[in-house]
C-alpha cells in the first residue's frame, strides 16, 4: 500500500470496510448505523464510535526496584506462551487469587455472617467461629494487596448488591419522589449496617469507609477522591478512579474497579458531567444517555414503531406518556422502570458487555488476519486469567476523555483520563498503517457533541477552556519553550474550511479562488496535519496513552503473579507504536508551521502554484508520516523480539527508548548504552555519552562532594549567610539614606525601616523554617532537590531505572558485560543517596531555607508598602499588616518552598546558587571534560562568590559590566528596567515591579557606598597593624611570619582576640584589601623586586580570583613549576575526598588534636592528618620560642569554636613578637638543620623545636626590647627597606651588619646547639652527630684531593648510619 497517498489510503479502508462488513464485522471507524430508524430527536444520530489513548507527558517507565523472580531454569521462559505456564501449583494459585477473589469475597461474607448469627447459639457458634478461622488461615492471600483488595471487595460487593435488592420494589411503589427518596436512603442504610454487622471487615466501617482504609493514597482523607466527601463531585470515571480502574483492567481484577465505580455513581445518569450549551450538544447527551441503556431504548423503539401503526387515540396517548416518562427518567438516573435487572447488576453487564465486544472485535481481525496460533481473543473460555484485559469503555467516551485530559492539565484532577477507544480500534489502525487516520476520526468524533461544559471533580470547564488546555499539552510535548496560544495561531482553524451562516451573510474563506484539486488538498492538509481540531486530539491521545502506559505497567508491577506478561506487553506495545509514531509526526508538523510566518496558509493557497505546493506539502507529510510510522513499527518489534529473550529486557528496552528519545530503539544499541555508562574512559571525556559524564564518573563525583561537604561546609555556608543577612539591610539603609538626602525627603527611610524592619520575628520563624527544612530533606531529598544548592545535588535520574532494568536483564540472561563497574557506580550512587553521607548539603538545605523566609519576608513587605502607598496614599500599621500577610501567603507553596521570582533571586545570591553564562559554561565544560572536576569542584559556587565580593567594589559601577551596573545605570528608560527586572527574576509586568526596581537600585547603591565608608572608617585601624590581608608575595615570607610571629592572614583583631573573616562573602574582599595595602604600606621585608604591579596582581590574585574556580588549578601550576611536595598534597586531597565522611573526621581529628602538623612531600601524613587518631602520630609544627605545638589551644572553648565554626579565633600575639616583626629579622630558617648543616626531619625538628622552647629564649629578646642600641639599628634598617632604593643584596647585607639581627642570630644558635647536645635528643637520634661528623671526615677528604676515598668513607658512614637507625628503631 502507497502510504504518501492519502486517496490510496482511503481507497485501502473502504475496501477493507467492506471486505469486513461482508463478513459481519462492523468498522470501528465508521460511523456505527442505527438500529432502526426512530423520529423525532435521535434520528439520523449515530452510536459514538471508539476513541482512542495517550503519550509521552506523563510517561513512567517501569519501576527498576521492582524485583522480577528470576527463573529457576531457562524452560519456564519458553513456557510463557503455553496455556498452563510454570507448575500446576503456581497456576492453581493465580487462578484462586485472580479470577475467583469476587467470588472469595462474597464467600468471606457468607461465613461471616452465619459466624455472627450462629454465634450466641451454644455448641454451634464455637464450631462456626472455628471453621471461619480456618478457612481465614487456609485461604489468606501470601501477598498483602491481593488480601487487600478482597478485604476491600467482601464490604463493597454485598452492599452494592443488598442496596439494589433493598430498593428495587421501592420504583414500583406510588409515591412522591421525596418519599421514594427517603426509603431508598433508609434502605441503604439497612443494608450497611447489616453488612457492617455481619462481615468481620466491616466491623467499625460502612462500604465507603473500607475504600478509605484499604486505598488510603485514593480515597482516604488525604487521598485525591476522599470519600464520603467527595462523592458530591466525583464521578465513576474521575481521573483518579479511571487511574484505578486502568490498573486493574490489566490484570484481573476489573469487577473491582466497576464496582467502586458504581458504588460512587450509584444510580445517576451517565452523562450528568456533560452541561450542553448548544442544541447540537443537547440532542448528543441525550442520544447517548439513551443508547447506552439497552433495555430503555429497545422499549422507547417498540414504542415509536407501535405509534407508527397509527393507533387509537387512547393508545397513543397511553403509548406517549409511557415514552416521555422513560426519556425523563433516562436523563435523571442510569436505571428505568424499562431495566429488569438492579442498578448494580446493569453496571456491572454494562461493563462486561464493554470488554466482551472488545475481545469479540479482536478475535475477527485476527481472524481476518490469518491467525497461526491459539489466541485468547477467539477461546475466551479457555483463556488465562489477564489474557484477555481490556479497557471498559463508558459512553460518550471522545467528550469524557476531552474533559478529562483537561482536568488533569489544570491541576483539578490527577490520575488517567478515560480512554480515547478500543485496544481494537487502535490495533486495526497499526495493522492498516493509518493510524493518523484513526485520529482524524477522533477529532470528527469530538466534534459531533458540540458545545458543552464539563463538570469534573466538582469543578466546571467550558469547551474553549478544556481546548486551550490540549494546546498546553501539546506545547509541553512539543514544543516547551513555545508560548501555547502562539503554537495555536500556527494551525489552521477548521472551521475556516466550510461555508458558514452568520444570519443574512455567508462567508467562505478562500471565495471561489480555489480550484478543486487545491481545495481538496487544503482540506487533508486541514483534516490530517495542520487543523486545530486534529491537532487537539493528537494532544489528548499523546497525553492519555503515556498515562495509560505507565498504569497498566504499574499493574503489572503490583500483581505480577497475576499478571499476563503477553498480554500486557500487547497492550502497552500497541499504544507506545501508536504514540511513537504520532509524537514524531507531530514533532515535524510543530516544526514546519512555527517556520511559517503568520497567514501562511491563506497565502499559499492565494499563490499561482497553488496545486503544485499544496500537492508538494502533502506528500511531504505522507513521507515523513510512513518514515515515523516505520521506524515506531521496527522499535515493537524490537520490543516483541526482547520479550522473546527475557520480560526484563523488554522493559529495560522500554525504558531506554523513552529516556533517550528513540536513540536507543535495537537490543544491541541497549548494550552499547549500557557499557558507555559504566566506561573507565569517562573519568576523562564524555565524548561517548553525548557530552555528559558517564553514571560511574557522576557516581564518584556524587561521593566526593558529599565527603567533602561532610565537615565545615554548613558552618560556613551559615557565616556567609548569615553575613550578607546582616549587611542587606545595612547597605538598603545606606542606599536609603542617600535617596532620601538627594530627595529632601524622610519617605525613603520610613520605607527602609518598614522593609527591613522585622529581623526579630522573622528570625524566629526563620529557625523553624529551617528545622522543618531539615527534616523534610532528610526524610525525602528527591522531593525537596530544587531545595538543595545546585552544585550540591544528588539527581536520581531516570537513567537509573533503564540501567537498573537492563542489568537485571543482563543477569537473567548471562550476559554480565560491564556488570562489576555497574555494581561500582550503583554503590557510588546508593551511598551519595544516603541519608546520613549528605548531612553536610543537607544542612546547607537548612541554612537555605532560613534565608528563604528572609527573603520571602522581605519581597513581601516590599510589595505590601508599595501596594498600600498607590492604593490609600497613606501608610497604616493595620493595613501593611494585611497586605504583608497577603503577600506573604503567595511566597512559598504548600510544603513551604519559595515561589516568588524576584525573592528566589535575592535567596539564590545569598546562597551563592545562581546560574550565569560563566557558571552554566564552567558546568559544561566539567562535564565534557570530567577530570576538570577534580579541579573545579564547585564552579557555580565560586564564581557567585567572586561576584558578590566585586558588587561592593568601584569595579561594579562599570556600565554594562554586571547586572548591578545595568540596575545603576538604568535610570527611568522602560526598555533598560524591564531588561534589568527580567535578569533578577521578576516579571516587568507585575504591579509591584517599580518599586522592586526601585528597592534593588537602593541596595545596589547601598552596597558600593557602604564598602567605601567601610574602606575610609578602618584605614587608620589597618595602618596600627589590627586588620591582616593576603600578606607578603613571597610564599617563604609568609611562611615566616606565621611560624615567627603567630601571623595568621585574613584576620581582624576584636578585643585581645583575631578572628578571621576568611570565607565571609563581601567582608572578604573588603578587609583583605585594606589589610594588604596597610601591610605594603609598613612592610619592611619585601625586595625592591616586588614592586608595586607585583603587590597589586598578588592582591588581586589572592583576594578575588582564589574564590574563583581558578583557584582549584593551583595544584596542577604547582606541579607545572617543578613543586616537588604539589604532587603528593594533589593526590592526597583526592584520596581524602574518597574517604568516607572525610571532611567530618577531619574536623573530628582537629578537635582531639589542633596542632599543624610537620608534613612535607609526604603522602600518608598528608592523608593521615585527617583521620582521628592517625593524625595524633604525625609530628607537630612546634612554635620554637615556646616549644609549643602551633595552632594548639590550652582553652578548650577556644579550640571547640575554631574546630567546629566557619571562624577562626586566636589569642593576640605577645609584645615580644610585634618587637621581632618590627625589626625585620628573617627568623628561625637556619634552625631547620644541625650545627653541622644536615638537614632535620620532621621528628627531629619537632624534638628540638621542644627543647629550644623550654629554654624561654624569648625572655632574652624581652631584654632588647627598649635598648636605645637595637631601637636605632631598627629604625635604619626599617628605613632603608621603605626607601624603595635597596636591592635584595642590599638588604641581605644589611641585615648581617645589623647588631639587632646578630644578636637574634647567636640566641636562636645558641639555643639550637644545646638543645641538639640535649642528652634526650642524643638518645632518640644519635645519628644526627654521627652524620655531622662523618660529613665534616668527607668534605676533609675532598678538600684533600682524595675523591675515592671520600666515596668509600660515604659508603661506609651510610652503612653505620642505617645500622644505628635501625638499631635506634628497635630501641625502647
Amino acid at each position: 500500500m502507497d502510504k504518501t497517498s492519502t486517496q490510496k489510503i482511503n481507497e485501502q479502508i473502504a475496501a477493507y470496510n467492506k471486505q469486513m462488513e461482508e463478513q459481519g464485522y462492523v468498522d470501528p471507524y465508521a460511523p456505527q448505523p442505527e438500529p432502526e430508524p426512530v423520529p423525532d430527536p435521535y434520528e439520523g444520530f449515530e452510536p459514538i464510535a471508539a476513541p482512542v489513548t495517550d503519550p509521552y507527558e506523563g510517561f513512567e517507565p517501569i519501576d527498576a526496584s521492582v524485583e522480577t523472580p528470576t527463573p529457576v531454569d531457562p524452560e519456564p521462559q519458553q513456557e510463557q506462551n503455553s496455556l498452563f505456564p510454570g507448575d500446576p501449583q503456581t497456576f492453581g494459585k493465580r487462578v484462586l487469587q485472580g479470577a475467583f477473589t469476587p467470588q472469595l469475597s462474597l464467600m468471606d461474607f457468607g461465613i461471616d455472617a452465619v459466624a455472627t448469627i450462629t454465634s450466641p447459639i451454644p455448641g454451634v457458634g464455637p464450631g462456626v467461629q472455628n471453621l471461619k478461622t480456618s478457612w481465614d488461615e487456609m485461604t489468606r492471600f501470601e501477598k498483602p494487596v491481593y488480601q487487600k483488595v478482597r478485604e476491600a471487595t467482601s464490604v463493597i460487593l454485598p452492599t452494592i448488591m443488598g442496596t439494589g435488592l433493598a430498593t428495587a420494589p421501592i420504583k414500583g411503589l406510588k409515591a412522591s419522589k421525596a418519599a421514594k427518596a427517603g426509603l431508598r436512603l433508609g434502605a441503604g442504610a439497612t443494608v450497611d449496617a447489616t453488612v457492617v454487622g455481619l462481615s468481620d471487615q466491616g466491623l467499625e466501617d460502612n462500604a465507603f469507609r473500607s475504600l478509605s482504609d484499604y486505598f488510603p493514597t485514593v480515597f482516604g482523607p488525604e487521598g485525591v477522591i476522599p470519600v464520603p466527601e467527595a462523592l458530591k463531585t466525583v464521578d465513576g470515571e474521575s481521573p483518579a478512579l479511571r487511574r484505578q480502574k486502568n490498573i486493574y483492567d490489566s490484570v484481573a481484577f476489573s469487577v473491582l474497579g466497576d464496582a467502586i465505580s458504581h458504588l460512587i455513581d450509584g444510580a445517576r445518569p451517565v452523562l450528568r458531567w456533560l452541561l450542553p450549551k448548544d442544541e447540537t450538544a443537547k440532542a448528543y447527551k441525550e442520544a447517548t444517555q439513551l443508547q447506552s441503556n439497552v433495555e430503555t431504548y429497545k422499549r422507547i423503539t417498540e414504542i415509536d414503531q407501535a405509534l407508527a401503526t397509527d393507533p387509537s387515540t387512547a393508545n397513543a396517548r397511553i403509548l406517549k406518556e409511557e415514552r416521555a416518562k422513560l426519556v425523563k427518567q433516562v436523563n435523571e438516573s442510569s436505571v428505568t422502570e424499562a431495566n429488569t435487572v438492579s442498578p448494580y447488576e446493569k453496571a456491572m453487564l454494562d461493563a462486561n458487555a464493554s470488554r466482551a465486544e472488545q475481545i469479540d472485535d479482536e478475535a475477527v481481525m485476527q481472524i481476518e488476519m490469518g491467525l497461526d496460533d491459539y489466541s485468547p481473543q477467539v477461546t475466551p473460555n479457555l483463556a488465562l486469567p489477564g489474557a484477555n484485559a481490556v479497557q471498559s469503555i463508558p459512553p460518550a467516551n471522545v467528550a469524557h476523555n476531552k474533559a478529562t485530559t483537561a482536568a488533569i492539565k489544570n491541576g483539578i484532577s490527577e490520575g488517567d483520563p478515560v480512554p480515547l477507544g478500543s485496544h481494537a480500534f487502535f490495533k486495526k489502525a497499526l495493522v492498516l498503517g493509518n493510524t493518523r487516520d484513526a485520529i482524524q476520526s477522533l477529532a470528527k468524533e469530538g466534534m459531533r457533541a458540540g458545545d458543552y461544559d464539563a463538570v469534573i471533580d466538582g469543578v466546571r470547564m467550558t469547551s474553549s477552556e478544556m481546548d486551550e488546555a490540549a494546546w498546553k499539552i501539546y506545547k509541553d510535548i512539543m514544543r516547551p519553550g513555545v508560548d501555547h496560544k502562539e503554537l495555536r495561531q500556527q494551525f489552521i482553524d477548521d472551521n475556516l474550511m466550510n461555508i458558514r451562516a452568520d444570519g443574512k451573510n455567508q462567508v467562505v474563506y478562500f471565495g471561489d479562488t480555489l480550484s478543486k484539486v487545491s481545495m481538496q488538498a487544503a482540506s487533508d492538509l486541514v483534516d490530517l496535519y495542520v487543523g486545530r481540531k486534529v491537532t487537539e486530539s493528537s494532544a489528548r491521545l499523546m497525553d492519555t496513552f503515556g498515562r495509560e502506559v505507565a498504569s497498566f505497567t504499574e499493574g503489572a508491577r503490583t500483581f505480577e503473579e497475576i499478571a499476563n506478561d503477553d498480554r500486557v506487553l500487547e497492550l502497552v506495545g500497541d499504544k507506545l507504536q501508536f504514540l511513537l509514531a504520532e509524537y514524531n509526526l507531530s514533532n515535524y508538523i510543530a516544526g514546519f508551521t512555527l517556520q511559517q510566518r503568520r497567514g501562511w496558509f491563506k497565502s499559499l493557497f492565494k499563490s499561482q502554484d497553488a496545486d503544485e505546493l499544496a500537492d508538494t506539502i502533502n506528500k511531504e507529510f505522507s513521507e515523513i508520516y510512513a518514515e515515523q510510522f516505520a521506524k515506531a513499527q521496527a522499535f515493537r518489534e524490537q520490543l516483541d523480539a526482547a520479550h522473546k529473550q527475557s520480560p526484563l529486557l523488554t522493559r529495560a528496552l522500554f525504558d531506554a527508548y523513552s529516556y533517550t528519545d528513540g536513540n536507543v530503539d535495537t537490543i544491541a544499541k541497549l548494550s552499547e548504552y549500557f557499557n558507555k555508562q559504566f566506561s573507565l574512559e569517562g573519568f576523562i571525556t564524555s565524548r561517548n555519552t553525548g557530552g555528559r559524564m558517564n553514571e560511574l564518573v557522576r557516581g564518584f563525583h556524587n561521593v566526593r562532594y558529599n565527603n567533602v561537604l561532610s565537615g565545615l561546609a554548613a558552618s560556613k555556608a551559615l557565616v556567609g549567610s548569615g553575613a550578607q543577612l546582616i549587611t542587606k539591610p545595612l547597605n538598603a539603609f545606606i542606599g536609603h539614606g542617600l535617596e532620601a538626602a538627594g530627595k529632601g525627603s524622610l519617605e525613603p527611610l520610613k520605607r527602609g525601616l518598614y522593609v527591613y524592619g522585622s529581623y526579630v520575628q522573622t528570625t524566629k520563624r526563620a529557625a523553624l523554617d529551617a528545622v522543618r527544612r531539615i527534616k523534610q530533606v532528610h526524610t525525602d531529598p528527591d522531593s525537596f532537590m530544587d531545595s538543595i544548592r545546585k552544585d550540591y545535588r544528588v539527581v536520581q535520574d531516570e537513567k537509573w531505572e533503564v540501567l537498573d532494568a537492563a542489568a537485571e536483564a543482563y543477569k537473567e540472561t548471562g550476559k554480565f558485560g560491564n556488570l562489576f563497574l555497574y555494581n561500582t557506580a550503583r554503590n557510588f550512587h546508593n551511598f551519595a543517596k544516603w541519608r546520613w553521607s549528605r548531612y553536610g548539603t543537607t544542612l546547607m538545605s537548612g541554612i537555605d531555607a532560613a534565608t528563604d523566609t528572609y527573603m520571602g519576608t522581605i519581597t513581601a513587605r516590599m510589595r505590601a508598602y508599595d501596594d498600600v502607598i498607590s492604593k490609600h496614599g497613606i501608610v497604616s500599621p493595620e493595613t501593611l499588616m494585611e497586605a504583608e500577610r497577603i503577600h506573604y501567603n503567595k511566597m512559598f507553596d504548600s510544603n513551604g518552598v519559595l515561589q516568588d521570582k524576584f525573592a528566589k533571586y535575592g535567596s539564590g545570591e545569598i546562597a551563592m546558587n545562581l546560574d550565569s553564562r560563566s557558571a552554566n559554561a564552567l558546568n559544561s565544560l566539567t562535564e565534557q571534560l570530567p577530570f576538570l572536576k577534580t579541579f573545579m569542584m564547585f564552579p557555580r559556587t565560586a564564581i557567585n562568590y567572586a561576584k558578590i565580593g566585586m558588587s561592593y567594589t568601584p569595579i561594579a559601577a562599570i556600565p554594562g559590566i554586571s547586572k548591578q551596573a545595568r540596575t545603576l545605570y538604568a535610570g527611568d528608560d522602560i526598555v533598560k528596567i524591564k531588561k534589568v527586572l527580567g535578569e533578577h527574576g521578576l516579571d516587568p509586568e507585575d504591579p509591584n515591579a517599580m518599586a522592586m526596581y526601585q528597592n534593588l537600585r537602593t541596595e545596589y547603591f547601598g552596597r558600593i557606598a557602604g564598602s567605601g565608608l567601610v574602606l575610609s572608617a578602618l584605614w587608620g585601624y589597618a595602618m596600627e597593624g589590627n586588620i591582616r590581608g593576603n600578606g607578603p608575595v613571597n610564599a617563604a615570607e609568609r611562611r615566616r611570619l606565621m611560624d615567627n610571629y603567630g601571623w595568621r592572614p585574613k584576620t581582624i583583631k576584636v578585643g585581645d582576640k583575631w578572628i578571621s573573616y576568611e570565607g565571609i562573602p563581601m567582608v572578604e574582599f573588603l578587609l583583605a584589601s585594606i589589610g594588604d595595602m596597610a601591610y605594603y604600606s609598613n612592610d619592611i621585608g619585601s625586595s625592591v623586586a616586588q614592586t608595586v604591579h607585583d603587590k597589586l596582581m598578588w592582591t588581586v590574585s589572592a583576594t578575588f580570583l582564589n574564590n574563583t574556580p581558578m583557584q582549584g588549578l593551583e595544584p596542577l601550576l604547582q606541579m607545572i613549576n617543578g613543586d616537588e611536595a604539589a604532587v603528593s598534597r594533589f593526590a592526597a586531597r583526592e584520596i581524602r575526598s574518597v574517604i568516607p565522611f572525610s571532611g567530618g573526621t577531619g574536623v573530628v581529628a582537629r578537635a582531639i588534636d589542633a596542632a599543624q602538623k610537620d608534613i612535607y612531600n609526604d603522602l600518608i601524613g598528608y592523608v593521615t592528618q585527617n583521620i582521628p587518631g592517625a593524625r595524633n602520630a604525625i609530628p607537630n609544627r612546634i612554635d620554637y620560642w615556646t616549644g609549643k605545638p602551633v595552632n594548639d589551644y590550652d582553652n578548650p572553648i577556644l579550640r571547640g569554636l575554631n574546630t567546629m565554626s566557619g571562624i577562626q579565633v586566636t589569642d593576640d600575639g605577645e609584645d615580644w613578637r610585634q618587637w621581632l616583626y618590627d625589626s625585620g629579622w628573617t627568623g628561625f630558617n637556619f634552625i631547620k638543620t644541625s650545627s653541622g648543616g644536615t638537614p632535620f626531619t620532621a621528628e627531629q625538628r619537632e624534638m628540638i623545636g621542644q627543647l629550644v622552647g623550654k629554654q624561654q629564649i624569648w625572655k632574652e629578646v624581652k631584654k632588647m626590647m627598649g635598648n636605645p642600641v637595637y631601637e636605632e639599628e631598627i629604625a635604619k634598617y626599617k628605613a632603608l627597606a621603605q626607601s624603595g632604593r635597596a636591592s635584595t643584596g642590599d638588604l641581605e647585607l644589611a641585615s648581617q651588619n645589623n647588631k639587632t639581627h646578630q644578636r637574634l642570630n647567636e640566641i636562636v644558635r645558641a639555643a639550637r646547639d644545646r638543645a641538639e647536645a640535649a642528652e634526650e635528643f642524643q638518645l632518640a637520634f644519635p645519628e644526627v652527630r654521627y652524620i655531622d661528623r662523618a660529613q665534616d671526615e668527607v668534605n676533609r677528604l675532598v678538600k684533600q684531593g682524595a675523591p675515592n676515598k671520600a666515596a668509600s668513607a660515604m659508603e661506609k658512614f651510610q652503612e653505620d648510619i642505617d645500622n644505628l637507625r635501625k638499631y635506634n628503631s628497635l630501641t625502647p
